[in-house]
């Protein structure tokens, strides 16, 4: 069977399957519209003690703590009280900006903060962030400061994707990142364990026109790109 004979076939099935799932649920919903009526929801704005309505990233960590990334800096909730984090330049230990795009609390019980300039790592004293070689920094190892991804693999090993597609893999030992490029592509938004120790590559992008989108592919073993499939299942925006 060619290629795209397989991929037809693998749409008709999944096809199959969610609307094998759709009526089931349709026949046995999970709960009724009176038990949904009692269920408990409560509402928490900037009235409640949040910076910002807009939210970004929720994450909770092993603790229970509940982290609420922002536009206007990043919350620590424990059901009852909010603490702040926010940046002040003045501060060397503050978070590196107030916009937050992603929250990560690693395998090593390290909580990773991804904002719009910069990555940050807590400490685990909770007294300030170490900031790692943001945007404008003469040292920077990042092409932009904008953190569009952070994902922790099956090997415990962490990855970084940023606003400009590139790929970034954390070096434990020496606390420091080594750099993945990639030539024209939007934002790598998505990171996913894949097939013979690979890694699943999302792109996208707010503005049409900023790079390519799509899929591809990146080989854990030789620390390299699959050409052919990041040609293949790119596009414009």
């Amino acid at each position: 069977m060619n290629i795209k004979g397989y991929k037809y076939w693998n749409l008709i099935g999944l096809m199959r399957c969610y609307t094998l799932v759709f009526l089931f649920f349709m026949h046995y919903p999970l709960f009724s519209q009176h038990e949904y009526d009692r269920l408990p929801v409560e509402v928490l704005t900037m009235e409640e003690g949040l910076l910002n309505n807009h939210i970004n990233s929720i994450y909770q960590d092993r603790k229970g703590f509940i982290w609420i990334g922002t536009n206007e800096g990043l919350n620590k909730y424990d059901g009852l009280n909010f603490n702040e984090y926010s940046h002040n330049p003045n501060d060397t230990t503050s978070i590196s900006s107030n916009v937050i795009t992603n929250i990560l609390e690693d395998n090593f019980g390290q909580l990773w903060i991804g904002t719009t300039r910069g990555l940050n790592r807590l400490s685990f004293d909770l007294k300030g962030f170490v900031k790692y070689k943001n945007i404008g920094d003469n040292n920077s190892i990042f092409s932009t400061g904008i953190i569009s991804k952070i994902y922790e693999d099956q090997d415990s090993i962490l990855w970084i994707g940023t606003g400009d597609g590139s790929l970034h893999r954390y070096n434990r030992e020496d606390d420091d990142f080594v750099s993945f490029s990639v030539e024209n592509k939007a934002e790598l938004r998505a990171i996913k364990q894949g097939p013979h120790n690979t890694l699943i590559l999302g792109y996208g992008a707010w503005v049409l026109g900023q790079g390519k989108g799509g899929i591809s592919f990146f080989d854990k073993n030789s620390l390299t790109y699959h050409k052919d499939a990041v040609e293949s299942l790119s596009g414009d925006f």
